[in-house]
This record gives structure tokens, sequence and C-alpha cells, in this order.
């Protein structure tokens, strides 16, 4: 190999380990993200899919006014019974059954109850900034004595929460800029995930954490195009975790 060559690879090598090792605060996203343990990690152990929609700027609060208003309950209420009428199922929230708002500090948080142990169906925070964290719990049936992932599941949870995202945007305010969509799988360890190989066997996967992000990179929309692209998106997303971990 030639010297230059070498130093070449050897650069890209080093730029990739401090791509891996930059701390939080270098992306405001990130430094967002890791605040607000946007995985769920310590607030439940429930299994979810989780998906954030943040603006790549964070110095501006377009959603300010909204999430403070007295009419926010009711604004957020017609806009989720549009999107459940887009996705068509109860994949993303039950459809019929109500919905809680909140105002906490600088977010207005949407869930929705579950007669079942307590637990919620699904939360929704909405930010000042105008990000947007949305948690569905996993509502599969057991097979086995255990729960297992859904395909299906995990697109329609994100659709919906994509056209709830842009329709509250359009109604309170677009951020300035591009938004970051992001998408995981909060105490992702206890589902039954598994890879499909080649030939006919289903083998366990061995690649799944407590916390498990799909795509490995963010994705990047002008949040004005996201209700052209809420479908493609849903799709292009849910092929990559699909083509990790099976379904």
């Amino acid at each position: 190999m030639s010297s230059i060559a070498f130093t070449r690879n050897v650069n890209l090598a080093l730029r990739r380990l401090l791509a891996r090792g930059g701390a939080p605060d270098e992306n405001p996203v990130e430094m967002f993200l890791a605040e607000v343990d946007w995985g769920g990690l310590s607030e439940t152990q429930d299994q979810e899919f989780v998906f954030a929609v943040v603006p790549q700027d964070l110095g501006q609060t377009p959603l300010a006014e909204f999430i403070c208003g007295k009419d926010a309950h009711a604004i957020v209420n017609n806009i989720w019974i549009q999107a459940m009428n887009v996705t068509g199922d109860s994949d993303w929230f039950a459809r019929n059954a109500g919905i809680v708002t909140g105002y906490c500090d600088n977010y207005l948080e949407i869930y929705q109850p579950s007669a079942f142990q307590d637990h919620r169906i699904g939360t929704i925070r909405v930010y000042d900034m105008g990000a947007l964290i949305s948690r569905i719990w996993i509502l599969e049936p057991l097979i086995d004595g255990r729960k297992r992932y859904s395909f299906n599941h995990f697109q329609t949870a994100l659709r919906g929460t994509l056209e709830f995202t842009w329709r509250l945007y359009a109604h309170a305010g677009y951020p300035v800029g591009e938004v970051e969509i992001r998408s995981a799988l909060a105490n992702a360890e206890d589902l039954d995930l598994w890879i499909t190989p080649s030939v006919n066997h289903i083998l366990p996967n061995r690649d799944v954490g407590r916390r498990l992000y799909v795509p490995k990179r963010p994705v990047v929309v002008d949040p004005h195009a996201i209700e052209a692209q809420a479908s493609d998106l849903a799709s292009r997303i849910g092929r990559a975790l699909r083509s990790h971990y099976g379904g």
C-alpha cells in the first residue's frame, strides 16, 4: 500500500473513531435526546416503539404559545382523531378511547390510559422548541409465553406519529430549518426479535440491547415535507429495521 493510501485510511479510521466517541453536547439534537432520555428507559420497563422528531436548530420556541394555550387539549384531540383516521387501526393508539393532556414546564404531555395494569397505551410529548417524542406500548399477543415485535405495528406507529406531527406543525407553527426523525425500540432485550437468513431457519437475534436505534443514522427532512413524505418515511425507516432485525 502506498504511503498516500495508508495515510488516507488512517485519517478515515480516526474520523470514524472520533464520530463514535463525540460528546453529546457537540450535537444539539443528541444533547436534547440524552437530556430527556427519549428511549424511555428511566420511566418504564415496558417494551415500546419510540419516535422523536427534533429540530436541528433548538434555539427557538415555535410551539410555546400553543402548548400553554387554554384550547390545547381540544386542538390536540382533533389532530389526534385526524391522525387516527389516516392510520386506520389501533397499532398507534386505541381508536375508541380518549386522551389526557397536561402541561409540564416546557412541554405538553398527551397520553392514552389503559385499563390493563395501569399501563399507558401511548404517550406523546410536544416541546416548546418544536420537538415531539412519541412512545407507543407494544400491544402484541403473547406467543409461546413471550411478546413479539411486529414490523407492521412499528411502521403504523411511526406513520401515525408523522401524521400527528405535521398536522400539529401546520396548526401551531413549523420550526425553522430541518428536523431529524429518530426511531428506537425501548427495553428491547426482552422482545422476541429475530433475523431470517437465506436458509429456512429462524435464529434469535443476539444484537439487541435495551435500546435499539433504527436506522443507525438519523433521517433529516424539511418539516414542511413531512405530510408529502410520511408514507415513504415510514416505509424507508421500517425497511431499515426489517433488513437488520427481520420481521
